[in-house]
């Protein structure tokens, strides 16, 4: 509970606008002031670790998290992976693995069926 609520107020000060988000700009300014990265270090946060969290959530490149996803990438940096997140994570890699190779394959096939339909039709 304690927890929640310093990683809450540290949002609230990154938040300088009051916009509900934080900015790429907003959050690195925050990054760079000792005290904030006084309170990252208190909550068992190191500033690369937090500048990572920020890159991870902000997948859709928008450089704008919200509320709700950094106090939740937050709660889940703190300490040490889970076996769960582990496994989780190696599954994914591998289904993505197997899926980028299936559509390699696909793409292959039909770049030799274009490249010999091109042959023919030169002839």
């Amino acid at each position: 509970q304690n927890y929640l609520r310093e990683v809450n107020g540290i949002f609230s000060k990154m938040d300088t606008d009051q916009s509900g988000t934080v900015t790429l700009q907003e959050f690195k300014q925050h990054l760079e002031d000792e005290t904030m990265s006084a309170h990252f270090e208190s909550l068992g946060l190191d500033p690369p670790e937090v500048w990572t969290l920020f890159k991870l959530m902000n997948m859709d490149g928008g450089n704008i998290i919200d509320r709700n996803e950094f106090i939740h990438g937050c709660l889940r940096l703190k300490g040490n992976a889970k076996s769960i997140d582990l496994a989780l994570l190696s599954y994914e890699q591998r289904w993505l693995a197997q899926r980028l190779s299936m559509f390699m394959q696909r793409t292959d096939k039909a770049l030799c069926l274009l490249m010999a339909q091109v042959s023919r039709s030169a002839e």
